[in-house]
């Protein structure tokens, strides 16, 4: 005999709504600037919002004009970026499906390392000077000259609360970008936050991709060729994860917004991430590949 019946039926009612079929995908694009962080993400959201919504883009940069992009079926809405406070509103705001924030779609965080940086500096200056005025007990070591964990914890809680209110919406897809830093508490390449909270900010996304762009040019040619590359899965020295289900470390950034596309079109259904590879041996040293391989060998310079 089941216990409670009609908490049973509710369950069942959950299992069949329209809404639990409307997953949403939580991703990540990071790397230096200038690279095309902010197109590619543009154009996943594009690829993955529903036709008759609008996709709000969050910028910091205050000067950007990257809302008309060439062959975008969507909308794209500015909203320059104040304060998390002023961000949780609209949050709160989607939640509740208030119009027009209903026609919300997909959000682009841009550049959400910046959003949680300048919160962290209001954070430590409001910190820092309850301390001078007394308000506020000073530290063993003094007043502080630089954020600590006492600012890294509550600007992390600020930052993950507002992006889990808004993972939480369903069928609202959402593309944080960020720039990129070599974290030498992890030695390794990671997205532009603090090393104290980086692990946990990346944590409940879907993906995390580094994109580089690479200029090449074959010894003795005269034309250059211009390509841009995601890694989305991790090694040693490059922060990335995927939980798409695609094995594919590096790959040419074009083909990303079909990839998040087929994933979600199939039901987003979340696959065990990959663990780190292994950095390959010393180029060019004893026993690699490249060894003796010259590309300028048979060139007169």
């Amino acid at each position: 005999m089941v216990s409670d019946q009609n908490r049973l039926n509710q369950l069942l009612e959950m299992m069949s709504s329209p809404e639990v079929n409307k997953r949403n995908f939580k991703g990540m694009i990071y790397g230096t600037m200038g690279h095309g962080k902010t197109h590619l993400a543009l154009q996943i959201l594009d690829e993955i919002v529903e036709p008759d919504k609008i996709i709000l883009h969050v910028d910091t940069s205050h000067n950007k004009d990257v809302a008309p992009q060439v062959g975008m079926r969507h909308k794209v809405q500015p909203l320059p970026f104040t304060t998390i406070e002023d961000l949780r509103l609209v949050a709160e705001a989607i939640t509740e499906q208030q119009t027009p924030w209903n026609t919300v779609g997909g959000i682009l965080f841009d550049e959400s390392s910046t959003i949680a940086l300048e919160d962290l500096d209001r954070i430590y200056e409001t910190r820092k000077h309850l301390i001078e005025t007394g308000q506020r007990k000073t530290p063993k070591d003094g007043v502080p000259e630089t954020p600590d964990w006492a600012d890294y914890r509550p600007g992390l809680q600020r930052f993950r609360s507002l992006m889990s209110n808004l993972h939480n919406v369903p069928g609202l897809h959402v593309v944080e970008v960020a720039h990129e830093r070599f974290n030498e508490k992890l030695n390794a390449i990671t997205p532009d936050f603090a090393p104290a909270i980086v692990k946990e900010i990346v944590k409940p996304l879907h993906l995390v991709a580094r994109l580089v762009a690479d200029v090449s040019q074959q010894v003795g040619s005269d034309e250059a060729t211009y390509t841009r590359t995601v890694q989305i899965h991790p090694v040693g020295l490059v922060q990335a994860k995927s939980r798409l289900g695609v094995p594919t470390v590096k790959f040419g950034a074009e083909f990303l917004p079909g990839i998040v596309k087929g994933w979600v079109d199939a039901g987003a259904i979340e696959h065990p991430e990959q663990p780190p590879i292994p950095e390959p041996a010393v180029v060019g040293g004893p026993g690699s590949d490249s060894e003796g391989n010259d590309p300028f060998a048979n060139v007169d310079m």
